[in-house]
Formats: structure tokens, C-alpha cells, sequence
């Protein structure tokens, strides 16, 4: 079986998506924001290190690559999670109201 990419934004679901990939058993990758310094130098090599020793993967950086996950994993499969407008935005604002302490 392919590797499994959860490609939505946050707050459409990718951490439940996370949560299921770990109930099904698979070796999971949640976000790893430092890997996004990388995808911005073209430096794909530890993106791929880290593809290689897990299954299931959701949030960053693997939204920003698709395309060259694709092309390097062309057996998987990819998971894009969303949720409507109106209440993404309510939802990005309630983290960040928590987030400010209000």
C-alpha cells in the first residue's frame, strides 16, 4: 500500500484525520514545522527520509509538497479535508482568541 498525505489547512479536520490514521494502526507523521524551512530551500531530502519511515502523514509541511509527493511517491494517495468557509474562519479566530488569552 501507498503512503497516505492528509492535504487539508488546519481546522478542516487533520488532526482527527491524525487521530484515525494511529487508531488504524498505521505509523503516523503528524506536522512538522521545521521541515517547511527546507521545502522552501528545494531541500527535499529530509521531507523524503521522513516519508520513507511512516505511512500516514497530515497538516505541514505535506499540504505545500503534493505535487513532488506524488511524483516521488507515485503509489499514494492523498486525503484532502475541508469544511466550509464560515466556520473555518470562526474557528481560526477562536484559536487565536484562546491563543491571545481572551
Amino acid at each position: 500500500m501507498g503512503k497516505i498525505f492528509g492535504v487539508g489547512w488546519a481546522k478542516t479536520g487533520t488532526t482527527t484525520l491524525g487521530e484515525c490514521f494511529k487508531i488504524l494502526g498505521f505509523k503516523h507523521q503528524s506536522q512538522q514545522l521545521a521541515l517547511v524551512k527546507d521545502f522552501k530551500n528545494k531541500n527535499l531530502t529530509n521531507i523524503f527520509k521522513l516519508v520513507e519511515a511512516n505511512d500516514t502523514f497530515e497538516d505541514w509541511p505535506w499540504i505545500l509538497l503534493f505535487k513532488e509527493l506524488d511524483e516521488a511517491f507515485p503509489d499514494s494517495y492523498f486525503i484532502l479535508t475541508e469544511r466550509s468557509p464560515d466556520r473555518w474562519v470562526r474557528s481560526c479566530f477562536a484559536v487565536a482568541a484562546v491563543a491571545d488569552g481572551v
